[in-house]
């Protein structure tokens, strides 16, 4: 558990910075690719741990990213061929869907498929994400800005509890954070 939740916050806005400052070189290379990576894996799990943990409000916690959602195509995906997302998605029928903030943090720690989108092909800036978690690689694949994804990580990082409020029921506790 989380006892102190400010240097957690406070190193999430600072990789939102990294994140959004490397996404933005046009040169590629191993560490750019490898750095950016890591900062979303970390990032995704602190922000999972900081609602698990009950250091985020309510209305934080419900915060939705909107995504693109590419249907499966009903493929075996696996460790073999997880970087052939033509094959396994449907790329041509996007659809858009309001994913709350856990939901896409909980995809990226498990990711099976995780795949930078480009501005453009080639050398340039990083765009955003797909991903699919190895759970939920069989019914849908996530595009994420990352315009949006740091958004999001910046208000979890920004996002400060001032009232507690737990009431006994008869299934057990229910708290609220405002």
């Amino acid at each position: 558990m989380i006892s102190e939740s400010y240097p957690w916050k406070r190193d999430l806005l600072r990789d939102a910075d990294i994140i959004e400052r490397w996404a933005a070189k046009k040169t590629n290379s191993e560490y750019r690719f490898m750095l950016l990576e890591k900062k979303i894996f970390l990032s995704a799990f602190v922000v999972r741990k900081l609602i698990e943990d009950r250091k985020l409000t309510d209305a934080i916690k419900e915060y939705s990213i909107s995504c693109r959602v590419f249907p499966a195509r009903g493929t075996d995906v696996d460790i073999m061929n997880w970087h052939h997302i033509d094959e396994h998605y449907d790329l041509s029928s996007q659809q858009r869907a309001d994913t709350n903030i856990k939901s896409i943090a909980s995809q990226i720690i498990h990711n099976l498929i995780f795949i930078f989108e480009f501005i453009k092909e080639g050398s340039s800036p990083i765009s955003g994400f797909v991903v699919a978690s190895d759970w939920g690689k069989d019914k849908q694949l996530y595009g994420v800005t990352l315009t949006d994804y740091l958004i999001a990580i910046r208000s979890v990082g920004n996002d400060w509890v001032k009232e507690y409020r737990a009431e006994k029921t008869k299934n057990g506790w229910k708290i609220s954070q405002r």
